[in-house]
């Protein structure tokens, strides 16, 4: 009887991690009935995109722009906005739109006439023609709200000066938000990228482009440590995720454990 119970234990979670195995590797539907592997669907994830709209800095100038009666197609190199300069990286990636156009594919709430917007990752580097203290812009996200958000960092010429980072919060499938950027040390550039994750405890920022490498195009330090944005990088960043146990498999070792405690004590072996 014992040695019955001990082979049905045994078989039971053979096939347990036999049925576990094929769950994963074995097409369902009729095509495994014919031998013939289901194809794996693909999904195309959309890269991550931003628009900026009410863009306001103040110092001991302030500047500010909505981009209305701005050319529709302007890239954002190209735009003659007073005290205001833009630098894309990559290139040509930002130019001017119409917000009513819904070039996300779903209408705008607060971003309104033309705005300056993103047609490929990277990010934004805006450059002031004097020195400032406070950034704040209104944004949009091709991703619903909450989903996604923006980071800025100032700089006063490639010293790093503070950082900060905004989820979208209002909207539905296009997610907006506004992000504000103050510092008691004043700066003279904020460079915008785009980020998708959860917020995570914002890090104080290191001072000083240090031994950072610099971009050849913008000047500014290529990476900034421990992330200061707040957000778990996503778009263009590395990523992890932690498995679930498999539950069939760990329910039969549950069931079994006393099972196989109480055979062991029966032969005089000591449990671990």
């Amino acid at each position: 009887m014992m040695r019955r119970l001990i082979l049905t234990g045994v078989f039971l979670l053979t096939v347990s991690a036999s049925v576990t195995a094929g769950a994963t590797a074995t097409p369902t539907g009729s095509a495994s009935s014919r031998g013939t592997p289901t194809p794996t669907p693909t999904s195309t994830v959309a890269p991550l995109l931003v628009a900026i709209d009410n863009l306001t800095v103040r110092g001991s100038t302030d500047f500010s722009t909505n981009f209305d009666n701005v050319t529709v197609g302007t890239f954002a190199e190209d735009l003659n906005i007073p005290g205001i300069t833009f630098t894309a990286d990559p290139p040509g990636s930002w130019q001017i739109a119409d917000a009513a156009a819904e070039p996300f594919g779903a209408p705008f709430r607060t971003l309104t006439g033309e705005i300056l917007l993103q047609t490929t990752p990277g990010t934004l580097i805006i450059t002031f023609a004097s020195p400032v203290n406070t950034f704040a812009c209104d944004f949009g996200m091709n991703q619903p709200r909450g989903a996604s958000g923006l980071a800025a960092q100032s700089f006063l010429g490639t010293t790093l000066i503070d950082s900060t980072s905004q989820l979208t919060t209002t909207g539905i499938v296009v997610g907006e938000g506004t992000i504000r950027l103050s510092s008691a040390a004043d700066f003279d550039k904020v460079r915008l990228s785009s980020l998708t994750g959860r917020l995570t405890p914002t890090p104080t920022p290191t001072s000083g482009s240090g031994s950072l490498p610099l971009n050849p195009t913008s000047g500014l330090p290529s990476v900034v440590p421990n992330n200061p944005s707040g957000l778990a990088e996503g778009n263009g960043g590395g990523g992890c995720s932690i498995a679930a146990p498999d539950s069939a498999l760990s329910d039969v070792c549950l069931i079994l454990l006393p099972f196989l405690m109480t055979v062991g004590r029966s032969r005089g072996v000591r449990p671990s």
